[in-house]
Formats: structure tokens, sequence, C-alpha cells
């Protein structure tokens, strides 16, 4: 109902702030209109292989390209050996099958998935206190990877893990498109003046959404067009370098629609890295060895 009401007002790109599933239904039920959806919100990776539309376009990375970016990182810190730690919800399993992926991808070996429950139950101590969770010998993990999509359990692992060890995925290090702490490539600019017109810091689907618009408007600009078919092929152009405050210039893949992007590892208050890494090299643009490359994607127009 929203889009046919939008629709009627003489829309043609609608952002879409979504969760998976309706982003799907939203999807095929538009697919044969003139309408272009750009996702900002959604990391599924099925919205980029099986469930992906001609019609859809992505500027918030998927969950594939967050996880990459991490594996990554482990593997520049030569933090090998990971303690998985997995919540109870859909979410979570989706977010350790991706992680899992990575891993494989990179080389990471998980030593253990370990579930963990939110209850406070004294039988239960297994699965909901973080000593029993992360008991093991000391050549067990180096690291520990949590996925905890409601954010209510994660926050009790960093620092009280029993071998000392660093914290990541739900928790301590994270995977972002974006965050308000980044001080090169003008971000400091654009988190300013949305942190004064809006009274708040920018997140990743503020910058989704962000970057959606602008490369909308600049493939108008572009194409002096306002044709859907002119906006769509702009954006599909491979010589494309969208600036996103990230440093470099962007394109959308052309497989899956999905806007290529270095991933950023942030703490609370800190960006310490961003990948992919100078190491890790692809045969035509580095942005590919995060997410799904062209022979390993499912998503057929």
């Amino acid at each position: 109902a929203a889009i046919d009401g939008l629709e009627a007002k003489g829309a043609k790109v609608i952002l879409i702030d979504a969760q998976g599933d309706h982003l799907t239904s939203v999807s095929k039920a538009v697919a044969d209109r003139d309408i272009l959806l750009l996702n900002v919100s959604a990391y599924e990776n099925n919205l980029r292989n099986a469930d992906c539309r001609e019609n859809l376009f992505h500027t918030i990375p998927s969950s594939a390209m967050l996880m990459d970016g991490l594996a990554q990182f482990l593997v520049g810190k030569k933090w090998l050996r990971v303690l998985v730690l997995q919540g109870p919800t859909q979410e979570d399993s989706r977010q350790v099958a991706s992680f899992m992926r990575s891993a494989k991808r990179f080389g990471l070996k998980v030593s253990e998935t370990r579930p963990f429950l939110l209850t406070q139950d004294p039988r239960a101590r297994q699965v909901n206190r973080v000593e029993q969770l992360t008991a093991g010998d000391e050549d067990l993990y180096d690291v520990v990877f949590v996925a905890d999509a409601h954010g209510e359990f994660s926050y009790r692992i960093p620092y009280a893990t029993v071998l000392p060890r660093p914290v990541v995925g739900a928790h301590g290090l994270t995977s972002k498109a974006w965050h308000w702490s980044y001080l090169r490539h003008g971000a400091p600019q654009v988190n300013s003046r949305f942190e004064k017109k809006y009274g708040r810091r920018m997140n990743d689907r503020d910058w989704a959404a962000w970057i959606a618009v602008k490369a909308v408007s600049e493939a108008v600009r572009n194409k002096k067009s306002i044709e859907l078919a002119d906006i769509r092929a702009d954006l599909l152009n491979q010589k494309l370098k969208l600036d996103a405050f990230k440093g470099g210039g962007y394109s959308f893949r052309p497989w899956d629609n999905q806007l290529r992007q270095p991933v950023l590892m942030v703490t609370d208050n800190w960006v310490a890295s961003v990948t992919p890494l100078k190491a890790f090299l692809h045969s035509s643009n580095n942005l590919d060895t995060l997410g799904f490359d062209q022979p390993e994607s499912k998503c057929n127009f």
C-alpha cells in the first residue's frame, strides 16, 4: 500500500528500509512496474543471490561482505583460531552461517561453536555463563566471535572470557558500513553536517540512504534523464566512480546490484581498520574480495 501511494504521487525510485522477508515480497510485487528499489538496511545474503531482483539495488553491504571484512582483519592479525558463540534466534543462525563461509574462504579455523541462551536458570550455567562458555585449553582459540542479534548477551563477554582474548562480531570489534568516528576521506564533514541537522550520529542505515540518494542524483545528472532505464544504466556503468567518503570511487556489481565498498572494523568509538586489506587481491577489483564474487553468485536476473 505504501508503494502504491508513492507511485501514485509519481515516485519511480524508492529507498526501502525493511527486513529481508518483507523486502523480498515488495520487490516481487513491483517487478513488472516502473519502479526502482534501493535497499538501505537489509543485510541478508539471499537478497543478493537466489532472491535477487533486477529492480532491487543495495547500498547497505551484505552480511557476507561484513563477515569477509572481519575474516580478513582476523587473518591479518593472525588470530586464526575462533571460538564461535551463537545465540538462539534465526538471525543469529544466519550470521554464524555467513561467518563460517568467510572463515573457510580466508583460512580461519573454527575451534568450536557453542550455543548460549538468555536465561538466569542456575541449572543452565553451561549456556548462560561466560565463564563456562569460554572455558578451554590455552590453544583453543585466539579470538571469540559472538552472534547475538538482540545484543542482550554479547555485551557481557569482553574482558570476561576465561582466556584473555579479543571479542568480535556482535560486540567488541564489529563490522560496519559506516561509523561516526571515521576521520579520513572527508567523513568528518559528512558526520558533522548530519549530526548538526538531525541531532544524532550517523549510522549504517543513514549512510546507505544518503549514498543511495547521491547515486541516483548523479545518475540523473550524468544521463540528463529521469527515465528508469537511463538511471539503471548509469548505476551499472562499471566506470562509475561514486564518492562515498570511504576512499576511492565505487560502482555497483552488475551480477547482483550490490554497491562495492570498503567495510569498517569498529569499536564503540573508533575505526580500528578498513577492509579489504592490501594483502587480499582480486584480478579486477579488490573490493570484490568482500561478499559474493561473480563466479559464486546465485543471482539470475
